[in-house]
């Protein structure tokens, strides 16, 4: 009797641990810089605002994705820009949680396929439509980063390539 209550001990708090997809505690919404939806929600909204939705495209073992939470997101210029104007949302390439878009339930995993992400992090842009309107592969600055919203919202967007207003904001 005694070996299996020690056996029970031993395993219930593995099992709870290895039962919860073997993923750390959910970061508390104070840890966030941004009010993440999901897309189906920023998807509705967009709609009605006409707000661009950001996608960050990103995996739990990514550790530039870790860097741009860390590093990128925080920065305050940042959040005041995508909490003002953009309806953020997070996918985990690797994901088989359900989402749904444009009327359709698919895995996160093949929704990052459906709109060609393979790698990570990508941010992608689409419009209220759902159509991708931009995407930027890999570690992004946080001056490029902020750059790239403001380019997003401006009259230059669709005009010009990203990169010739990036330096057209930089004074030598």
């Amino acid at each position: 009797m005694k070996t299996i209550l020690f056996l029970i001990f031993l395993f219930f708090p593995a099992t709870a641990f290895w039962g919860s997809n073997n993923k750390p505690p959910a970061e508390t919404a104070l840890d966030e810089p941004f009010a993440w939806m999901s897309l189906e929600q920023a998807h509705i909204e967009a709609a009605s605002t006409g707000k661009t939705i950001m996608i960050f495209v990103e995996a739990e073992w990514c550790g530039i994705c870790k860097q741009m939470r860390k590093n990128v997101f925080p920065q305050q210029n940042i959040q005041n820009l995508v909490n003002a104007t953009i309806l953020p949302v997070t996918i985990d390439l690797d994901s088989r949680e359900p989402v749904v878009f444009n009327g359709e339930t698919m895995t996160e995993r093949n929704f990052a396929r459906k709109i060609r992400v393979s790698a990570t992090p990508t941010t992608l842009f689409m419009d209220a439509d759902g159509q991708v309107i931009a995407h930027q592969t890999g570690y992004v600055p946080a001056d490029r980063f902020e750059a790239l919203l403001n380019f997003i919202r401006s009259d230059d967007f669709g005009k010009m390539h990203f990169d010739d207003y990036f330096n057209s904001l930089r004074i030598d």
